[in-house]
């Protein structure tokens, strides 16, 4: 498990990056916190339980709202309830959101609302 930077991300990655298969990977389970080290902690925990492979939160410099985001990519929603397990008084599961999603430009509502006062654009998540 190891973790680099690019642009405005920090990746979470659990095996070297040309390793992983993009082509099977479909959208992302999306949690919220207030605390952006909880949320790397989870997204370890999460790749080293499930088996995934790639998982990111923004850089110092971004945050939703209040809160930071994590997106830990799958190839599919399989693990939807498993996820729902992992919402919990600080960290909110807000569901799984397809790549085609983000590409047409649809956010959940608490998204949404936590973007307010935000620098980032919705077309960067």
């Amino acid at each position: 498990m190891f973790r680099t930077r690019l642009k405005d991300w920090i990746w979470i990655h659990n095996k070297n990056l040309h390793l992983i298969n993009h082509n099977k990977i479909t959208g992302k389970y999306m949690f919220f916190c207030s605390d952006r080290y909880k949320l790397m902690e989870l997204a370890e925990e999460l790749i080293k339980k499930y088996g995934l492979e790639l998982a990111k939160v923004p850089d110092d410099n971004f945050k939703v709202g209040n809160d930071w985001v994590l997106c830990v990519y799958d190839e599919s929603p399989r693990l939807h309830e498993e996820m729902k397990e992992y919402d919990l008084d600080d960290i909110r599961y807000c569901g799984w959101k397809s790549d085609e999603e983000t590409r047409q430009g649809k956010y959940s509502q608490e998204f949404i609302r936590n973007l307010k006062n935000q620098s980032m654009t919705l077309a960067d998540y």
